[in-house]
């Protein structure tokens, strides 16, 4: 059963003594959300010898056989009028590597408001950690939100500020609705924004995909370490702009009044 809102990679790792699969067994596979579906029946070898068996399940957020949508051009994820310097872009020396390879972080003050760069509907949601460092023990405390995109990829947005997620699972967003504020939970080196495309992968682990933003400079398909990156997009309609403004002036008013987390 998976009681997920968006399809899993399951992988089985049997042990069998006296035991065999009744007919093909595959590697792995995929649960689509809310679903309850067979996995296998196993049969006796031999009849008169006693059998047993031992199983291990592991899984991973999402459909293995997905490819990126790569005509897809990306939002960058705050808002129109600004711009912030990328900190670490793809292939990063200190943290983005392996399934983090195309991960871009932007180097901005806690409180800034982070936006859906592609609309989707939120997956995963964390917003009660008030604690990050330069330390691997702080890997699984970063605040996040999670959308799943019509092309079955997830954006990723992480370190965002303790409380300040505005959006809950289950919802659909649109390209350029405020999610959060950025923050420096979890393994951080200082404030900023994660953002990150990904999905899962054959083997049970997860892959990042590389994509394009539109920016003021026109299109870019891979930012670069250093440089300040301004929005290329106009800013929503001014009733749900002066409605963003407000959500975002008072969390950053709370962060600033809660001190040094």
């Amino acid at each position: 059963m998976n009681r997920e809102s968006f399809p899993v990679t399951l992988l089985v790792d049997l042990t069998l003594n006296n035991l065999v699969p009744a007919g093909a067994m595959p590697s792995q596979w995929v649960l689509p959300p809310g679903e309850q579906v067979p996995l296998l029946r196993l049969q006796v070898a031999d009849p008169q010898q006693s059998w047993d068996y031992s199983y291990r399940l592991s899984w991973v957020r999402g459909d293995f056989r997905v490819q990126h949508d790569d005509s897809y051009v990306y939002s960058l994820p705050y808002r129109p009028g600004s711009g912030f310097e990328v900190s670490q872009s793809y292939n990063g020396r200190f943290s983005h590597h392996g399934d983090s390879r195309y991960a871009i972080d932007f180097a901005m003050p806690e409180g800034t408001p982070v936006v859906a760069a592609r609309e989707g509907r939120v997956v995963a949601v964390r917003s009660d950690s008030t604690v990050g460092g330069p330390d691997r023990k702080y890997e699984d405390a970063a605040n996040y939100v999670v959308i799943a995109h019509a092309d079955g990829t997830f954006g990723e947005y992480l370190h965002l500020y303790p409380h300040s997620v505005r959006v809950q699972t289950g919802d659909y967003v649109r390209r350029g609705q405020l999610l959060a504020l950025s923050g420096n939970t979890g393994f951080s080196s200082g404030p900023h924004l994660h953002f990150m495309v990904s999905g899962a992968t054959a083997d049970g682990g997860r892959r990042s995909f590389p994509v394009r933003f539109s920016t003021a400079e026109g299109i870019v398909a891979e930012l670069q370490i250093g440089r300040a990156y301004r929005h290329g997009e106009e800013p929503l309609p001014s009733g749900r702009d002066l409605e963003v403004e407000g959500l975002a002036g008072a969390s950053a008013g709370d962060a600033a009044a809660a001190g040094g987390d």
